[in-house]
């Protein structure tokens, strides 16, 4: 009877002081978690604190405050029974650290300390001025810079941009100079055809601040030539040029290209010459090489197909045979004078002039002059035929015979001796004759120079 006693108040005992059926004790809750904060201002996040049970509970609540934030704490708070108590807890961030935070947050009964809640006070720390996100992305033939900023308050800030390749010399160098608040995105385009294959770098900063970044990308080789041909053609000829271009990111060394032209040197001319050519039946294929094609470079092969050759080698051959007749029929028809020599002695010699008229022409008071160096001496006493008017001077011996009128087929010849005054090779000055033609025009004739030994 006794033990049925105990159990009745024992029951009612844990009635008055139990929580309801299947609640914990106590209950906590952040009702505004996960905020974004500025550093410099105040963040306050409201925390519901719930007794379960039907007697006023004791709590203490704690945060784990590493950065020294909190503003506020709470030591000893009094939960009515079977209520909920709201709690604010602000932070104000400071310094220069940015970023996601936590803060444990514990509550436990005061003398009961194996009744206990935990939870996460979470925020998203940013700074009133930052770099948000810098990349780089390779899209519509672009190389595309894109820097991100944040400012909690509108300023003016100017952000510097070096483009540098794998060895980190600057090929490209740029500001940007913005005024905003939010995000601002700073984007700078560079065509692609600009970098050759490789490894690059990307360094920005931002005037004013410690804002600094730097990121790397890379273009992947491409090898890209393209070649057109394009046929200009008329009654006489075709011209055949090829263009080659390089569209790639790559130096194109010794680059080759072959063609097919007609195996007919008289009717192909080529303004590009080939490296090589190959007969096959009536064609030839011909190769180039180019020896180096820069990106974006282009060059060109060309010649022509000339239709007319043919007939040119034959009017050149007709024209070659006129010539060679007319130069020989003018040459056989015009007036000579020959000059040459006889030795007579040690020191002497006998000069012979031979004046030849052909048969086209009548000569008209013909003159012949004839020169002696200074070296060289004439024998007055020994001319055999018509005497010369002489002339002495520094530069030697002048002598002039008039001759009148030569007739078609008529030759004439004049002598003289001379006695050499050195010893060797003697070069006598050219002779010539003097004649008018048939229109009374003054015509001269020359000999060849005379060497005396």
């Amino acid at each position: 009877m006794k033990i049925i006693t105990l159990l009745i108040v024992f029951l009612a005992f844990f009635a008055l002081t139990a929580v309801p059926i299947f609640a914990y004790p106590l209950e906590m809750k952040i009702l505004n978690n996960d905020q974004d904060v500025v550093i410099g201002s105040l963040v306050t996040y409201s925390i519901e604190l719930t007794n379960n049970r039907n007697m006023v509970v004791p709590v203490r609540v704690s945060v784990d405050d590493s950065q020294y934030w909190i503003q506020n704490k709470y030591t000893l708070i009094d939960l009515q029974p079977e209520s909920e108590r709201i709690i604010e807890i602000t932070f104000a961030p400071t310094g220069e650290k940015e970023g996601f935070f936590e803060f444990p947050i514990s509550m436990w009964a005061f003398d009961e300390n194996w009744i206990r809640v935990d939870d996460v006070i979470s925020m998203d720390v940013k700074l009133k001025f930052g770099l948000e996100d810098f990349y780089v992305d390779i899209s519509g033939g672009n190389v595309n810079i894109n820097l991100i900023l944040d400012s909690t308050e509108e300023r003016t800030v100017t952000a510097n941009f070096d483009v540098t390749d794998s060895s980190d010399k600057v090929l490209y160098t740029f500001s940007e100079t913005v005024t905003f608040s939010g995000l601002k995105t700073i984007q700078k385009s560079i065509p692609v055809p600009d970098f050759l294959a490789g490894k690059y770098n990307v360094y920005v900063n931002v005037e004013g601040t410690n804002l600094k970044e730097k990121i790397e990308f890379e273009i992947e080789p491409v090898h890209a030539v393209a070649e057109t041909t394009k046929r200009i053609s008329t009654v006489l000829y075709e011209d055949v040029i090829i263009t080659i271009e390089n569209n790639g990111n790559l130096v194109e060394k010794n680059y080759k290209t072959f063609q097919t032209i007609p195996n007919n040197d008289w009717i192909t001319g080529f303004v590009t010459e080939p490296s090589s050519c190959v007969v096959e039946g009536d064609n030839k294929v011909c190769g180039y090489v180019v020896p180096e094609l820069v990106p974006g470079g282009s060059t060109m092969i060309t010649y022509r197909l000339n239709y007319w050759m043919i007939y040119g080698q034959y009017a050149f051959i007709v024209l070659v045979i006129i010539a060679i007749v007319t130069f020989s029929f003018i040459r056989v028809t015009n007036p000579t004078i020959t000059k040459r020599h006889a030795k007579k002695g040690e020191d002497k010699h006998s000069v012979i002039l031979e004046i030849k008229n052909p048969f086209m022409h009548h000569l008209r008071n013909v003159i012949v002059r004839d020169w002696v160096s200074p070296l060289a001496r004439v024998l007055h006493e020994e001319f055999e035929m018509v005497t010369p008017v002489i002339r002495k001077s520094d530069a030697g011996t002048e002598m002039i015979w008039k001759l009148g009128d030569i007739k078609p087929k008529e030759t004439r010849i004049i002598t003289y001796k001379i006695k050499t005054m050195v010893q060797g090779s003697l070069r006598m000055p050219r002779a010539y004759i003097r004649f008018n033609n048939k229109k009374g025009k003054k015509v001269r004739v020359f000999s060849k120079h005379l060497i005396v030994e």
